[in-house]
């Protein structure tokens, strides 16, 4: 019973002890010469609240002490204000951190010795919560910092004296973008990397075997980097082979602006064969490239770009090469070239192919866009006319008829294969349009028809073809086809007689020598003939008044052209007739673009007879 009592008044002065002191919690910690100081450790802490952590540095080490985010054990999420103390209470280091679900992570170099890490509940920031561990590495090169301006770059030597786990650590002071390379003591690249960097911290890891290495750093856009980094490392047991690098930058960091027609020319050397990227960013402008091995080119692209980005590529062999760039106009841009070893099989594919038809039929003054599909982006296609009067080509593929004929036009890649298309321009024509009865000479809309091809018509009793000659023969419409050699033409014939259209009226009556006069305009397309046989005066209240009628002169017709207009008199056979308030007309036959009317002028308008009717001439028609 006393032993029991002894553990129970234990377990009271333990939890006496908690409640006397709240705010102030050890964790002790033991760790190697290098590697974990401080397992994983997790939790919250309320306003105010203090926790402490004590560890141990047994050799000089860059210390990392790493929040994490999220992960299984649990996450950094509020707050906090963190602080660092070494054994004689000196503090060395202290931040406020307001974190949410982010990782965070900084690191100090620290002398053997025992230190102290504190993490305190910030204000008005209840249960912020925790989750870090600290760790140690040898340091191959102290933190460094700085900034290089657009286009340098700066190198920094380092040392491992064994096989060694580098870690190559950014923080979050670090901004914008670089490329890194590592070079070992015989200079061969074993690294290289492009790292964006926008405030934030980042790690590059990779396995270095004992050796002398530098490191370089170039600004990669064109503006700055702010670096701030260090180099440190784990020592391994293992031993570590050499790391082999795929690809480099053959051309790094270069960004210019050229006026309209001028050039710049990179020189880069392979020492190996390649499969090489030209990688435009930020580019703007119409530009020309061309890559040229001594005095041979050998490959020409062209293209256009806004703000955008453009990856070209081909395979290159072990040589010097060197790379020309043309603006037309004004051309930006930021230029990098990258070098990847490439196999013995892999070769350069230039071949083109057409994404348009090979045959194409145009009319006097149109154009066509010939659409071509490259094996290589941008490349450069050169196209050239058999017959420049006839038909021009430009630079994009665009073919402008010019005059009557036929030719070809011919579009070659640079370093490849080519397509020839075939152009015939023609008096083409969509719609024709026929009265019925006319013959049409196919020889105007089919120049290079001839007689020895195949023609039918979609509708023979509106129209046909015979003796080389398109025949109307009614109203309607009807297609035209043509056919010979693969190359098919067509054209729509649409019969029919032209509306009449005119303003028509009586304008005066003698009645002494009974002459009666009509004012007519031909307001129409047609040809209007009016005849002086039939015709008649119609009295319509009075028949026995009407009387016949004939031209004036003796004329058997009057014939008036589209837009014009003209008095027609007729005399009145017979009898006086005097003109009273009863309406009369002047009826006759009228010939309009080749079809027989039956019309009346009055003293107001005019009418065709159609169908048991008069209608009213129209005075306008769209045709």
């Amino acid at each position: 019973m006393k032993k029991i009592y002894s553990v129970f008044s234990v377990i009271i002065f333990l939890v006496t002890l908690v409640v006397v002191l709240p705010h102030n919690t050890y964790v002790k910690a033991e760790s190697d010469t290098y590697g974990t100081l401080l397992s994983t450790q997790s939790g919250s802490l309320s306003e105010d609240e203090k926790k402490d952590f004590n560890f141990s540095v047994k050799t000089e080490s860059l210390v990392h002490i790493y929040f994490i985010g999220k992960n299984t054990i649990g996450k950094t999420d509020g707050n906090l204000k963190i602080e660092l103390f070494n054994d004689e209470n000196s503090s060395l280091y202290s931040k406020k951190l307001d974190l949410s679900c982010e990782d965070f992570r900084f690191d100090i170099v620290l002398k053997e010795g025992e230190y102290r890490f504190r993490l305190i509940g910030k204000e008005y920031y209840p249960n912020a919560k925790y989750c870090f561990n600290i760790k140690s590495e040898k340091s191959l090169l102290k933190p460094q910092s700085g900034k290089i301006k657009s286009l340098k770059s700066k190198s920094f030597k380092f040392i491992t004296e064994t096989s060694t786990k580098a870690h190559i650590n950014f923080y979050d002071e670090s901004y914008g973008d670089a490329l890194i390379e590592i070079f070992n003591s015989n200079k061969k690249l074993i690294y290289t990397k492009c790292i964006s960097l926008s405030f934030d911290y980042k790690v590059l890891t990779l396995d270095l075997p004992a050796d002398c290495y530098i490191i370089k750093l170039y600004e990669n856009d064109d503006f700055s980097f702010d670096y701030s980094f260090s180099v440190s490392g784990v020592p391994l047991d293992k031993k570590v082979t050499m790391p082999k690098v795929n690809s480099y930058y053959a051309v790094k960091c270069k960004y210019k602006s050229l006026v309209k027609n001028k050039s710049i020319s990179y020189t880069f050397s392979l020492n190996r064969k390649s499969k090489i990227y030209i990688l435009f960013e930020n580019a703007d402008g119409d530009y020309q490239l061309a890559i040229k091995k001594g005095k041979n080119y050998i490959q020409k692209y062209q293209g256009e770009l806004y703000t955008q980005k453009r990856t070209l590529s081909c395979f290159l062999s072990k040589g010097k090469y060197k790379i020309i760039i043309k603006a037309k106009p004004k051309f930006t841009y930021y230029l990098r070239v990258k070098a990847k070893t490439a196999k013995a099989s892999d070769k350069n594919v230039f071949k083109i192919k057409t994404i348009s038809k090979k045959k194409h039929n145009l009319k006097v003054k149109a154009y066509r866009k010939l659409r071509i599909k490259s094996s290589f982006t941008d490349s450069i296609i050169k196209w050239k006319s058999s017959n420049k009067r006839i038909v021009s080509v430009d630079s994009e593929g665009y073919v402008y008829a010019k005059k009557l004929g036929k030719a070809k036009v011919t579009a070659k890649l640079y370093k490849g294969n080519k397509l020839t298309y075939s152009i015939v321009v023609n008096k083409y024509h969509k719609t024709i349009e026929i009265r019925p009865g006319k013959k049409l000479s196919i020889k105007g809309m089919f120049k290079y028809c001839g007689a020895k091809g195949k023609f039918y018509s979609s509708n023979k009793k509106v129209a046909i073809v015979k003796n080389k000659k398109i025949i109307a023969k009614k109203q309607g419409t009807a297609t035209i086809f043509y056919k010979k050699s693969g190359i098919k033409y067509s054209v729509k014939i649409r019969a029919r007689y032209k509306k009449p259209m005119a303003v028509m009226y009586i304008s005066d009556y003698n009645t002494r020598n009974n002459i009666i006069t009509a004012w007519v305009h031909n307001d129409g397309k047609g040809t209007m003939k009016l005849y002086s046989n039939d015709a008649v005066l119609i009295d319509w209240d009075y028949k026995s008044y009407d009387r016949d009628l004939h031209m004036t002169g003796n004329k058997k017709s009057v014939t008036i052209k589209p837009n014009h207009g003209r008095y027609v008199s007729f005399k009145v056979e017979g009898d006086t007739t005097y003109p009273g308030e009863n309406r009369k007309d002047i009826q006759c036959y009228m010939n309009y673009d080749g079809k027989l009317y039956w019309i009346a002028i009055d003293s107001e308008s005019g009418y065709i007879w159609n169908k048991s009717k008069y209608v009213e001439i129209p005075e306008a028609y769209d045709d």
